[in-house]
């Protein structure tokens, strides 16, 4: 499974379509707890990378938590 480690690497060195599929393959639930994990600047990047659908699904996950 994807950590928040390995997706900052991602998002880090540019491999952006790497980053999208591995979170698209991922619940929406596991997706908010890796955004918790990231910085604002990789939180932002991440988010912007996930289908319209689960972007959707994360940010309701997202603010339920808050």
């Amino acid at each position: 499974m994807l950590d928040a480690n390995q997706l900052d690497d991602l998002i880090s060195d540019g491999q952006l379509g790497a980053a999208a599929t591995a979170l698209s393959a991922l619940p929406a639930g596991d997706i908010a707890a890796l955004l918790d994990r990231l910085s604002h600047q990789a939180r932002g990047v991440a988010f912007r990378l996930l289908p319209k659908d689960l972007a959707v699904e994360v940010f309701d996950d997202l603010s339920a938590g808050s």
